[in-house]
């Protein structure tokens, strides 16, 4: 799972990569059941061109069915999605700029 946070007033980058075969079992289990749970599918696809200084995120998935990647803001994130977030967030550090 690749996890990328943009924007919000500081316009700071920040992210992380979670190989859920590198982590220990029970974080694996956690993320997948976070993400499983988080109804990424149900948010709006496209962040809102009113939410200029939201962050911005992005959080892509890599499995055996392909790829699938979510780009969603902080008006867009389903409530459901906030535990997952949070654990992302959590790990996430500083990227350089591009």
């Amino acid at each position: 799972m690749r996890f990328r946070q943009t924007g919000g007033v500081a316009g700071s980058i920040r992210g992380c990569e979670l190989d859920t075969e590198a982590l220990p079992a029970d974080d694996a289990r956690r993320l997948e059941r976070l993400l499983r749970a988080s109804d990424l599918h149900t948010a709006r696809p496209v962040p809102s061109p009113d939410a200029r200084d939201a962050a911005r995120y992005e959080i892509t998935v890599e499995d055996e069915r392909g790829t699938v990647t979510w780009v969603l803001d902080d008006t867009s994130v389903p409530a459901s999605a906030e535990p997952l977030l949070e654990v992302l967030r959590a790990h996430a550090r500083p990227l350089p700029l591009p």
